[in-house]
């Protein structure tokens, strides 16, 4: 911050409260905070588990990447030196030429790259906006035009507020949720087969008892409530038979590690009957899902959405398809759907997909 050079990092904290900013200071638990916490905390002496991790990932080429390119650019020159950024015009060969042996041509990728930035981060924004939520728009895009189904990995998944029963003033207004709740709505209505799959973690990441993470638990919670409540009136006026979760599911990944050959034996032990103990003794643990289908970096909550918050880039494909295509399921995004799926319910030795704890009823 330009304002804090030359401060030192209390005289700031000092400052930021005085200007009205709620200042915590978070210690680590390691050994070097054990005179303040009191508590030995996690150590290799003791063993695991580290928290396994789910992650997505893509590289992007082609024409798409001049667009990552740019975007890197534009960020460069409005935050950093301008005269150190090397002109991209200078780059010889910058994008190769695709033929029409490539595997890329032949299998018809489209892709676009969308961001969620605002003029502090750079100053060519399209149409002189002060944002661009390409983002959003992209996720609302393809919900409404989803025709059996939508799948979606995510870290978070807060939105929609205007609709919750509580708190509906957070400002957590992103369409997201209540887009995906009427897509189902408006198909129950067509009596159309539909589903909804959403794969989070079972808790943000953090130490679940804080106030921060049972916020966004609370938070996600409204906005689950929600969507099944409406989907839940939608049923009953139908005047069908079914469950809410007959068209929408939330999952979380969680495992259970068999003890191998040569497995590290730690010298010590945890403190008897804490989380780390208990863990370590049923060797039981949320998989923590930090994935971004589609893929980048945005999180479906508002800081990643609103686009004058966090700085968010992601990309979106699809392939163009014949019939017969279609029907044979041939295309790189059903196999790469069809392996995290069975990567999640059959490949991974130990990891179970779990249904989200909330209890559902009826009604919704």
């Amino acid at each position: 911050m330009q304002h804090a050079r030359g401060m030192s990092l209390g005289e700031l904290l000092k400052k930021k409260a005085d200007e009205g900013v709620a200042v915590r200071v978070m210690l680590w638990d390691d050994e070097t905070s054990l005179p303040l916490i009191k508590n030995k905390g996690a150590n290799l002496n003791k063993g695991g588990p580290r928290i396994p991790w789910h992650d997505s990932h893509a590289c992007v080429i082609g024409e798409a990447a001049c667009d990552v390119l740019t975007n890197f650019e534009q960020r460069w020159t409005k935050q950093c030196d301008p005269s150190l950024l090397v002109p991209s015009s200078t780059l010889v060969n910058l994008v190769p030429q695709v033929n029409s042996n490539t595997s890329i041509e032949n299998n018809n990728w489209k892709v676009q790259v969308y961001r969620s930035i605002d003029h502090a981060s750079v100053d060519d924004l399209c149409g002189n906006f002060n944002a661009e939520r390409s983002i959003h728009e992209a996720y609302v895009e393809a919900i409404r035009h989803a025709e059996k189904f939508i799948y979606i990995e995510n870290q978070y998944f807060i939105g929609g507020c205007q609709w919750w029963e509580k708190d509906k003033n957070v400002g957590c207004t992103n369409l997201i949720p209540i887009e995906i709740a009427l897509k189902v709505v408006s198909k129950i209505k067509a009596k159309e087969r539909f589903a909804v799959y959403i794969v989070i973690p079972m808790w943000p990441e953090g130490v679940a008892e804080s106030e921060s993470v049972q916020d966004i638990l609370y938070w996600t919670r409204e906005t689950v409530a929600m969507m099944y409540r409406l989907i839940g009136e939608a049923i009953k006026e139908s005047g069908e038979i079914g469950h809410p979760r007959d068209y929408l599911n939330f999952f979380c990944l969680a495992n259970r590690e068999h003890k191998g050959k040569g497995e590290y034996l730690p010298l010590d032990s945890p403190h008897p009957e804490t989380d780390y103990w208990n863990a370590q003794k049923n060797r039981r643990f949320m998989v923590y899902v930090h994935s971004k289908l589609m893929i980048g970096s945005a999180n479906i909550n508002q800081r990643s959405m609103d686009g004058k918050r966090d700085t968010e880039i992601a990309i979106g494909c699809f392939q163009i398809q014949d019939e017969v295509e279609k029907q044979m399921n041939l295309s790189d995004v059903h196999a790469y759907r069809m392996s995290l799926c069975n990567e999640e319910i059959v490949d991974m030795e130990g990891v179970h997909l779990v249904s989200y704890p909330m209890r559902i009823t009826q009604e919704g």
